[in-house]
């Protein structure tokens, strides 16, 4: 009986350690998804700024539009062939 309740012991402090060692792995884990939750979230607020934004596109080498001009189409044109 006591040869059991030994191994028994044995069993659930080995049982214990294991799930320790995962909730502390898992902790860090999500330690580690918030940090880069965090650095994600902060480079989406970068480039969603009009700034940030502006000058990407001149870095593609885009001009400012300063006019835009319109075409007018007659309401009577007809496309043909």
């Amino acid at each position: 009986m006591v040869v059991v309740s030994a191994c028994f012991y044995i069993f659930q402090i080995a049982q214990l350690t294991q799930s320790g060692y995962l909730i502390t792995e898992k902790e860090k884990e999500i330690t580690s998804l918030k940090k880069e939750t965090a650095t994600l979230q902060l480079n989406i607020s970068q480039s969603k700024n009009l700034v940030n934004f502006e000058n990407r596109i001149t870095e593609k080498g885009y001009d400012k539009i300063e006019k835009i001009d319109y075409l007018i189409i007659p309401n009577n044109s007809v496309a043909t062939k």
